[in-house]
């Protein structure tokens, strides 16, 4: 019997481990493929022509004859998973401001997806993260592609009390048509990996996955943000800023003598910590949502 087409999506969010999850997925793209399952990820997705809104005929710029791409896709799998953060929304916008609420535009973009993808299910997952952790993180990102925006002019502009996890999935509830919606804290990622493998590529697929053992885009020391700042000059491009912040990176890794950069006091993240727990608590009483917790 022909077993049912499904296409999962996975949104990120940023900053949540998600591009390990991507290379651990990828470099198990032939053995996932012997499984029945096809997986795309931002190095396929961000080339010209090939995003998910060009495949599917969601940015009204020609029309799409959607199964027939959706079959070109799956090449004989039966399970498509596509991967990019960047689908319903950027991390920054003018330079330095995390776009609130949290993805504006995530819901009509899935909304669009799910009506042209229709009568195959849809499931959706995404990662969320504790606020104050999920701002620095869009800091030292944001040295990394070359802005460098001075850290109290930042911390006004993004207070970790405007990240509203629950608001954001709440949104995505509210997508008719979409089969289910699996959550993780980012915090617990390496303990629930299996289980999101299992659910995003299914129990035989997943079992071919070995995570990789490296860190993707390790966080910048304290010193490391002090010298992309310090370095900063108002006649180098964009381009020069990420690399020289990249290359702090490298010159001055997180060690024991070298402690992770934070935006926050110690009183600040224990405030974060309390106001993440209660959207977490939002999250696991929303209908549709599988939120996963380590076994």
């Amino acid at each position: 019997m022909k077993r049912l087409t499904t296409v999962a999506l996975h949104l990120g969010a940023h900053k949540t481990a998600t591009s390990h999850l991507q290379q651990s997925i990828s470099a198990a793209r032939d053995e996932i493929g012997a499984a029945g399952v096809r997986f795309k990820g931002p190095n396929e997705l961000r080339r010209a022509g090939h995003s998910i809104a060009e495949h599917f005929g969601l940015d009204g710029s020609a029309a799409v004859d959607v199964p027939k791409r959706l079959g070109k896709m799956l090449n004989g799998a039966h399970r498509l998973v596509l991967s990019e953060e960047n689908f319903w929304g950027v991390l920054h916008i003018k330079g330095g401001q995390i776009p609130l609420p949290l993805y504006p535009n995530a819901i009509p973009r899935l909304a669009a997806l799910v009506a042209a993808l229709r009568p195959v299910p849809l499931d959706l997952f995404v990662a969320v993260r504790d606020p104050a952790a999920f701002v620095t993180g869009a800091y030292s990102q944001l040295l990394l592609a070359g802005y460098c925006p001075p850290v109290d002019q930042f911390r006004k502009a993004n207070g970790f009390d405007l990240i509203d996890w629950a608001d954001l999935v709440e949104r995505i509830v509210t997508v008719t048509g979409a089969a289910s919606v699996t959550v993780w804290r980012y915090e617990d990622y390496q303990d629930v990996l299996p289980q999101i493998l299992a659910l995003m590529l299914g129990i035989e697929a997943a079992h071919a996955v070995q995570p990789i053992a490296r860190k993707v885009h390790a966080s910048l020391s304290s010193r490391a943000v002090a010298e992309a700042l310090a370095g900063a000059s108002k006649t180098e491009t964009m381009a020069e800023a990420g690399q020289r912040a990249a290359q702090a990176r490298k010159a001055h890794p997180i060690s024991s003598r070298n402690p992770k950069f934070d935006l926050w006091r110690g009183d600040e993240r224990a405030t974060s910590t309390a106001v993440y727990e209660a959207q977490l608590l939002r999250i696991e009483n929303l209908p549709r949502v599988r939120m996963l917790r380590p076994m």
